[in-house]
């Protein structure tokens, strides 16, 4: 009988009296008990929300140290195997006589697998081969649309970039522009005697093959 007292009855958390288990408001100091039951509740559901959290923080640290040391590697290793195959493609073309729509596509596709790189050695070189072919691709275009200012900036680029190959002061490159509209070089010859296509892929050429 004592048992079942204990079972059915409860201390008053505010005033200590004897009430039923079950009351939602003491008989005795008139308090209400269902705010202290849902009080209790939330304190309860806070502490079991906050162990769940804790536990997803702890599991999410622990992917990405894997993520860091296991996966990630192998990420960077497959873009950096995709980036050097797209430039050997252009490679390729160019030893079997691409075309310029051709050639532009090669080197776009070339461009968003550079892109996927992070900032590394492999980057570094890489791009140093991409810019060879941009730069070619530009001055491809610059001859087909006639544009003397982009022939120009490529030879310029050129120069600058790679120990000045192609020797011309300012005065050199206004002639030149002047007399681009007639496809002549200041001594006469043609523009294609540049050979600045030829140049940078030779160029490209050589940083791949010590890649």
């Amino acid at each position: 009988m004592e048992k079942d007292k204990e079972v059915l009855t409860k201390k008053c958390p505010f005033c200590g009296e004897e009430i039923l288990a079950v009351a939602i408001k003491c008989k005795w100091c008139k308090s209400n008990l269902q705010n202290q039951n849902d009080r209790l509740n939330k304190k309860g559901l806070f502490k079991k929300n906050k162990l769940i959290i804790t536990l997803i923080s702890l599991c999410s640290i622990l992917f990405l140290v894997y993520f860091v040391i296991n996966i990630k590697p192998s990420i960077n290793e497959k873009n950096n195997s995709n980036a050097y195959l797209s430039l050997k493609k252009i490679e390729a073309s160019i030893d079997s006589g691409v075309r310029y729509s051709e050639y532009c596509s090669l080197v776009n596709a070339a461009n968003f697998e550079i892109k996927k790189l992070d900032n590394n050695k492999e980057l570094m070189q890489l791009s140093a081969i991409y810019t060879c072919y941009q730069l070619s691709k530009d001055f491809w275009s610059a001859e087909i649309n006639k544009n003397s200012d982009e022939i120009v900036r490529v030879i310029r680029v050129t120069n600058e970039t790679y120990n000045n190959p192609f020797p011309a002061d300012e005065s050199y490159y206004a002639v030149l522009a002047a007399h681009f509209a007639f496809d002549l070089q200041p001594d006469g010859k043609d523009i294609k005697d540049l050979k600045v296509k030829q140049y940078l892929w030779a160029q490209a050429s050589l940083l791949i093959k010590h890649y």
